[in-house]
């Protein structure tokens, strides 16, 4: 096991416990909070989750070689527009539902320790009260009610919702449109074709030791490469388990006993069917 690996798995350990730590503080939060913690609670933990998990992601690309270092986080490009339009729609119903659900019902109080007398006055005098629950325990009453909700808080409400509502439209309209741009983009063929510049294997290739060799091909605009082919002469092998970023491809070639030896081609293709052939790029040995 390499030192990197240990150090990955090590700092992946930590991250959980931090993250198990953060939810089990925001789990004794929620339960001894009320309605108007808990909103604000439950956004700022969702989105630290997110960030830690993204984080996580970042690292496991990072490890297996998948991360394009050009873009935030080094996760594929686009991956952080589309965290933050859908984490603003996400926002944008919890938002509306608590609101809807704080405005309709109104706060929730209770009164206590009152005499009979004391009970019909309170109840005489406040009419405008809703969900009205009397108990009795030790001969004394206790009334839980709901305040209506006021027209000031009501006001506020919509002026947030309407301005939470505009972030998440300018946002998501942001985001898709520049998708949008780049797909184009690459239609257009803006985007360069992929230019291999080295090949090379975890081990040598060998026909006396027949089976999976991981190659991995460096070069530059290699995040599009869809497939990878090695040719020599007539004879064509096709790679497996492609997987690429900007400038690193790795895949899996299968050397048999009966594999042509001497230097072989290797062909990188790419999603729009342009390609880059790096002759007597690798070696198969006797």
């Amino acid at each position: 096991m390499t030192k990197q690996l240990v150090f990955t798995l090590l700092t992946v350990l930590i991250a959980v416990a931090l993250l198990l730590g953060c939810i089990a503080a925001v789990a004794r939060l929620w339960e001894s909070s009320g309605l108007e913690v808990r909103l604000p609670v439950l956004a700022i933990s969702g989105v630290v989750v997110l960030l830690a998990t993204l984080a996580l992601v970042s690292l496991a690309f990072g490890t297996f070689g998948l991360s394009d270092k050009s873009q935030a986080l080094a996760l594929p490009e686009g991956s952080v527009r589309a965290v933050i339009a859908l984490s603003l729609v996400v926002l944008f119903a919890i938002l509306s539902v608590f609101l809807f659900e704080s405005l309709n019902l109104g706060e929730a109080r209770s009164i206590g320790e009152l005499n009979e007398q004391q009970k019909t006055e309170f109840l005489i005098n406040n009419k405008s009260m809703t969900d009205i629950v009397v108990t009795m325990d030790a001969g004394k009453y206790k009334v839980t009610y709901r305040d209506p909700s006021n027209q000031t808080s009501g006001d506020f409400a919509k002026q947030l919702l309407v301005l939470v509502g505009t972030l998440v439209t300018a946002v998501s309209s942001f985001y898709f449109g520049s998708k949008s741009g780049a797909v184009g983009a690459v239609s257009d063929g803006a985007k360069m074709p992929p230019i291999v510049r080295s090949v090379t294997s975890d081990k040598p290739l060998s026909v006396s030791t027949p089976g999976q060799y991981n190659v991995s091909v460096t070069g530059d605009n290699l995040n599009t490469v869809k497939a990878v082919k090695f040719v020599k002469g007539s004879d064509q092998i096709s790679a497996t388990e492609v997987v690429s970023n900007d400038s690193l491809v790795k895949c899996n070639i299968e050397v048999t006993g009966q594999t042509p030896q001497g230097a072989w081609g290797v062909t990188v293709i790419d999603g729009l069917s342009r390609s880059d052939t790096r002759p007597n790029a690798i070696t198969v040995q006797g």
